[in-house]
């Protein structure tokens, strides 16, 4: 977790301007993998945390093309802006399973380690 939080901060100084595509795509893995494994330490489920991390990623996304921009007039609405941050989200919770399956694998492995040595 925290090395994908450093590669994603690491990333976003590498350039003194990033376009705003990129924005929403880092915001939606940010609150995908948040999320995600927020909810996987209160209810220890992989495929459901994942879940979870997308869609409240994607509903991010949505409400603020909806809200902020479109009904409180602040920006320009954008179906795309709300695509690219729906697609970090994806890719977000993707990579967090990936993580959670890596994690299950390793203590897996200690217990049948331990079991072994018994």
């Amino acid at each position: 977790m925290k090395t994908i939080i450093l590669l994603c901060l690491f990333s976003l100084g590498l350039t003194a301007q990033i376009d705003d595509k990129t924005k929403h795509v880092y915001a939606g893995m940010g609150i995908a993998i948040v999320t995600a494994e927020i909810t996987n330490q209160i209810i220890e489920r992989p495929a459901i945390s994942a879940a979870t991390g997308f869609v409240l990623g994607s509903l991010a996304g949505i409400a603020k093309e909806a809200v902020y921009d479109k009904r409180m007039d602040k920006g320009t609405c954008s179906n795309l802006d709300a695509g690219m941050t729906m697609w970090g989200a994806a890719i977000g919770s993707m990579v967090i399973r990936v993580k959670f399956d890596l994690c299950d694998k390793k203590k897996q492995k200690q217990l049948d380690k331990l079991k072994r040595i018994e």
